[in-house]
């Protein structure tokens, strides 16, 4: 069997398709028609819109102190990852919940087309939603109502309720109550929808939390290029002004959100300050009091004239106390503020008037660390490693600083009682001044303190307003949100190409499965591959019901290849002189067509002229009365059984045929033994003497015996193998016969070929019989059957 299978050439391949171009351009019409249908109609555009920002750098101080130590472990912190912090920022669930709640995203409004339902925002809105939460009630669905216009006053909401198939109206503005609250619905005279009041609407009620979550994930965030700070904002959506307003409005709030943050620190300093300026003014306030009650009781008016020397000898010594004073007070605020347990995960108050560099960088650098740390926890957890870290760093700064100021205390002190110290001893040399002099000059040396740190606080005051007044933004808006008018999806160009190639797989895969799947024969080159006998030609498929198509005149294709056979069996018999050539025709099985071609085949020979006899051999299953519906009678058989029949008493001369016919007869018990009789031999001897062609339709070769039995009588067989219905697996039949030379010339005839489609002759070509004649098949069919021809 391993030789009946072949290789198709590129070409055979190519052509088998070729031949059904008409299905492939339907099929691929078809297919570009629905890609067109569907992005006209039913395929949503989807747009997309980006914007450039660029983050700007935090530039942090740096000092040299007892804590510097601590940047050689990674303590302080850095900015190498701040970027990737303010992305994770502008991705963040929270800033993008403040979005949806200014924008009201959670309620959608759709236009209802004829086909497609359309979503509308902004100034586009036909209608203008209004929607009020319960407080208590949380929306677990979304909630759908269908909106119908009445009038530019009414409107009626269907699926509104428990009872879902009424409708309710309501007047524009008129509070409508539900389930999850309440809403108002006004028109947007503005919009040119609204106007067409024949147009429906669905409004639709989500889950703020679902629709946070889409948009969070939606938005794409990422480096314009490499070692930069400019980050690219886009957002692919159906509604394009709805997409552009949702990019700017992330990028506002992410601005204001850093502003604020920025303006955290300076909130917490003017507070510091409000609160020791009322506690200084109180306290200078108590002071002065004291002064005009201690000049009162002693009479006294120009004290400091009195003491003029004294003052100019002391003067400087007071001035570095009130300042040293002035310094403690100061650190005693900063220290009390550190200790108290409300404060311990507050902003340090910073630029408060310490004269310590160090201890004023280092807070700077704390504050920072905690502003970075809270950002992130919006995104995060308090167990991510990021906040841990940051979480012992602001630990280990704030007991250095605390370390710090009482360091700086110290100091203070020390420098004080110095100070003090020196007074003593300058008192001791101005003895003689009058005790009221001195304790009048202990009283004017508070309310100095008092007087100079209350004017340094309301300075500090002023430069914490200007501080706050003058933050910029933390991002900078190279360009604002925009995008093109045209859509990024659907792509028509690649749908159209993808409706076409499918449109073309369509008919190939089904020409592929089916090819893939046939068993059967199909072309000549199955034949000849398969059996390797000469082919006398092939027989196209008659579409007509009489099964005798060959008549005189007739132009038919398949008289036309009847003809071509007459003429390749006078080729088959060349040099071979015989007075008459006896022409077997069998097949494989039954329904191969071997009776058909056997009249037809005598029919033609008649035709030239030639005396031409048929005989039906086919004793099991005869079909030659039938196909000239005649009755059937006395024939092969009754000759065989009767030695008293004569030859002629057999033969029939119809006026229906130009032929004679011996007709099968009735049907034997016993045909294989009745076929070995001597009486065969002695009919073939003498009907040869008779006709110039006699034609024998013999019985399927390989169900019975009976061919092989008479195959010897015969000067010629012809194989009849019908397209299409015989098994590729059965050609070892005829292969057989054919390689041990059981039938006499065996040659092969394709039968029920399909010219139109090129089968018989391979696939792509063929005879073309009934050209400039024209076709009896195609009078009988349609326009449809022409075009499309099976």
């Amino acid at each position: 069997m391993e030789d009946l299978e072949f290789t198709p050439s590129i070409r055979t391949q190519v052509e088998k398709y070729l031949i059904h171009w008409k299905w492939f351009a339907l099929a691929a019409f078809l297919a570009l028609f629905i890609s067109f249908i569907y992005l006209r109609y039913y395929a949503t555009p989807i747009y997309s819109v980006s914007s450039t920002i660029l983050v700007k750098d935090k530039k942090t101080a740096s000092g040299l102190s007892e804590l510097s130590a601590f940047e050689d472990l990674s303590l302080l912190g850095n900015n190498t990852n701040s970027v990737e912090n303010e992305i994770e920022i502008l991705r963040s669930k929270s800033l993008m919940g403040k979005v949806v709640d200014k924008l009201g995203l959670d309620v959608s409004i759709y236009a209802v087309g004829r086909v497609r339902v359309t979503e509308t925002f902004g100034e586009k809105n036909s209608l203008l939603i209004s929607f009020f939460k319960n407080d208590t009630t949380q929306l677990n669905i979304p909630v759908e109502y269908d909106i119908t216009i009445n009038s530019p006053e009414k409107f009626t909401i269907t699926n509104f309720g428990e009872n879902y198939d009424k409708a309710q109206t309501f007047g524009f503005g008129e509070s409508v109550v539900f389930e999850y609250g309440s809403f108002t619905v006004l028109p947007n005279f503005k919009s040119e929808d609204f106007k067409d009041l024949s147009k429906n609407y669905q409004l639709l009620f989500n889950q703020k939390e679902s629709v946070v979550n889409n948009y969070a994930k939606s938005i794409k965030i990422a480096l314009a290029a490499k070692n930069t700070s400019v980050l690219s904002i886009s957002l692919e959506d159906p509604v394009r002004e709805k997409a552009i307003t949702i990019v700017n409005t992330l990028i506002d709030f992410y601005n204001a959100e850093g502003i604020d943050e920025k303006n955290l620190i300076s909130k917490k300093t003017a507070e510091f300050i409000n609160d020791r300026i009322s506690i200084i003014q109180n306290e200078l306030t108590d002071v002065e009091k004291e002064v005009e009650t201690f000049k009162k009781e002693n009479k006294l008016t120009d004290i400091e004239a009195e003491a003029n020397l004294f003052v100019e000898t002391s003067g400087s010594i007071d001035s570095q106390i009130a300042k040293n004073e002035t310094q403690i007070s100061l650190v005693k605020f900063l220290k009390d503020y550190l200790l108290k347990a409300e404060n311990q995960d507050q902003l340090i108050p910073a630029n408060i008037g310490i004269e310590d560099n160090n201890i004023n960088t280092f807070i700077t650098q704390y504050n920072d660390l905690l502003l970075q740390k809270n950002r992130i926890l919006k995104s995060a957890s308090i167990d991510n490693p990021v906040i841990v870290n940051l979480t012992a760093q602001l630990h280990q700064i704030r007991s250095g600083i605390e370390q710090s100021v009482q360091n700086f205390e110290s100091s203070l002190n020390i420098s004080l009682n110095n100070l003090k110290k020196n007074e003593r001893s300058l008192d001791s040399r101005i003895s003689a001044v009058p005790a009221q002099e001195r304790e009048f000059r202990g009283i004017s040396r508070q309310q100095q303190i008092k007087e100079t740190l209350y004017l340094y606080l309301l300075q500090k005051r002023e430069e914490t307003a200007i501080t706050m007044a003058v933050t910029s933004p933390i991002a900078k808006i190279i360009d604002r949100a925009s995008g093109s008018k045209l859509p990024v999806s659907p792509k028509k160009k690649i749908i159209l190409l993808a409706g076409l190639l499918l449109g073309l797989f369509i008919p190939f895969g089904f020409i592929y499965t089916k090819d893939l799947l046939d068993t059967k024969v199909n072309t000549r080159k199955d034949l000849e591959h398969g059996v390797g006998a000469p082919i006398l030609g092939d027989i196209p498929h008659n579409p007509l019901e009489d099964q005798l198509v060959v008549a005189h005149n007739d132009r038919s294709a398949t008289s036309e290849a009847f003809r071509l056979l007459r003429t390749n069996l006078n080729f088959m018999f060349t040099g071979f002189e015989l007075k008459c050539k006896t022409i077997f025709v069998t097949s494989t099985t039954k329904g191969e067509g071997k009776s058909f071609v056997s009249l037809n085949l005598a029919s033609v020979l008649a035709l030239s002229n030639k005396k031409v006899l048929l005989v039906g051999a086919d004793v099991r299953n005869p079909k030659v009365a039938d196909y000239l519906k005649l009755k059937n009678h006395k024939g092969f058989v009754h000759y065989l059984n009767d030695p008293s029949l004569k030859a002629d008493d057999i033969i029939n001369t119809l006026e229906e045929v130009n032929f004679d016919i011996i007709f099968s007869g009735i049907i034997p018990p016993n045909p294989s033994e009745l076929l070995m009789s001597t009486r065969v031999k002695s009919l073939f001897d003498e009907l040869k003497t008779r006709y110039d062609y006699i034609i024998v339709d013999t019985a399927p070769i390989s169900l019975v015996t009976d061919t092989l039995l008479i195959a010897h009588h015969a000067d010629l067989f012809v194989y009849v193998t019908r397209v299409h219905f015989l098994d590729k697996r059965m050609l070892q039949v005829p292969k057989d016969l054919y390689v041990n030379k059981k039938l006499p010339r065996m040659s092969i005839l394709l039968n029920d070929t399909n010219y139109e489609k090129g089968y018989g002759r391979a696939y792509g070509y063929g005879y073309g019989y009934g050209y400039g004649y024209g076709s009896d098949a195609d009078l009988k069919k349609t326009f449809w059957q022409k075009l499309f021809k099976k």
